[in-house]
């Protein structure tokens, strides 16, 4: 066993597991590839499970929808970091300690009229899948987070809303109240000011929903300029962000 996934353990104080993992021959380069199934095997106590899988969620469910946006063009992402990073947030917390951002609805007036994030997943047959995992295990998996979110952005999309900061905000906001025991931050994380950025430079708000719509829009934006023979490859990079 790497030591890497041993100092991991230490530095969550969950030593205890150390044996564990070493006898399944889990090491520091294989974490990105499990399940959160797997990780209730290795750790059965749920507190502890529960320190785990945030870190681990931080690391590699954010990880994975931050990867699939390297196609972004660098005009795109200044251009959106500068508009983003103006916007004031209000933070608090909630009675499970789940950081939410809250925001006046007068910013986001076409969520008037949304639908319930339920009510938007039972209208597809892989949403109704994915409320009945939540309803079975009291949480997502990573591929429902991004299935999640694929179906709301097209949902977004289809009723011309537009993508800024307020709206993806709310819908966050929306999805940890249908799903309480999801976590913000997942699906959102608020952009930094440049003077507040460690080096100076604004720093674009982030999660899955940022991640795959602004994905969304710059594909759809690039491949208008293309010929209609490619719409197969068009669809295709939309679903397989």
């Amino acid at each position: 066993m790497s030591q890497e996934i041993a100092d991991l353990l230490k530095n969550l104080g969950l030593e205890k597991y150390i044996v564990i993992f070493e006898n399944h021959q889990v090491t520091i380069d294989l974490l990105k590839y499990m399940t959160e199934d797997n990780i209730k095997d290795l750790i059965p106590l749920i507190g502890h499970r529960v320190i785990f899988l945030n870190y681990w969620r931080n690391k590699y469910c954010s990880s994975n929808a931050s990867n699939s946006s390297e196609g972004w063009s660098k005009d795109n992402e200044s251009e959106m970091s500068e508009k983003e990073t103006d916007n004031s947030n209000i933070l608090t917390f909630d009675k499970k300690d789940n950081l939410r951002v809250n925001t006046f609805s007068s910013n986001v007036p076409n969520l008037q009229t949304m639908s319930s994030i339920r009510d938007i997943l039972k209208n597809t047959a892989v949403g109704e899948l994915i409320i009945k995992q939540y309803e079975s295990k009291s949480e997502l998996s990573c591929s429902c987070r991004s299935k999640l979110c694929d179906i709301i952005i097209t949902y977004l999309q289809d009723n011309k809303m537009k993508r800024n900061n307020d709206t993806i905000r709310e819908i966050a906001n929306k999805i940890v109240e249908a799903f309480p025991n999801e976590h913000l931050k997942t699906y959102y994380v608020s952009p930094v000011k440049k003077k507040s950025a460690p080096n100076k430079k604004p720093i674009p708000a982030r999660g899955k929903l940022v991640n795959l719509w602004r994905n969304r829009d710059y594909n759809i934006k690039k491949y208008r300029l293309q010929d209609v023979d490619e719409t197969d490859n068009i669809i295709g990079t939309f679903f397989y962000l």
